[in-house]
């Protein structure tokens, strides 16, 4: 494995960070649509007793079709949490690309507050960041030249 590729056990740079904002994303919209889905349930409920004692439809049918209509929901239900699960681990992919270049580009600070002007560091390719890590690098070089021009010129 190439030195700028994912390693699973480097997975979480920032895992209090990640954690909470998968699990906070994934739960949001795992609420919202379970919410709708019982939201949804309880009114064809409602409405398909009410319009069965307007026109006399017989009890046990009524509560044959609100079985299978339970039975459906919770079908749904299950599919639902499970996409909730699988945003919860593509948050957690994501996060990475947003936490993940903090670790080169925390190192290329700590090189420049040493002196080692002209050090240089890259990101993964799909990183975010990309932009802020450029800027370091071009600092690094701004410095490195301002800083041998200072030593040759004897100050």
């Amino acid at each position: 494995m190439g030195k700028n590729q994912r390693k699973f056990k480097n997975f979480f740079i920032r895992p209090h960070q990640q954690l909470m904002l998968a699990t906070v994303s994934s739960l949001s919209i795992i609420v919202l649509l379970l919410s709708l889905l019982f939201f949804e349930l309880y009114t064809n409920i409602y409405n398909l007793k009410a319009m069965a004692s307007v026109h006399e439809v017989d009890p046990d049918l009524v509560e044959e079709f609100t079985r299978h209509m339970i039975k459906s929901t919770s079908f749904i239900a299950f599919f639902i949490l499970s996409l909730g699960f699988m945003i919860f681990f593509f948050m957690i992919k994501i996060t990475h690309t947003f936490f993940g270049p903090l670790v080169p580009i925390n190192r290329l600070i700590d090189e420049l507050k040493k002196g080692n002007f002209g050090a240089k560091s890259q990101l993964r390719k799909g990183d975010q960041l990309m932009e802020v890590m450029e800027n370091l690098n071009s600092l690094s070089e701004i410095l490195k030249k301002d800083y041998s021009g200072e030593q040759k010129n004897g100050n």
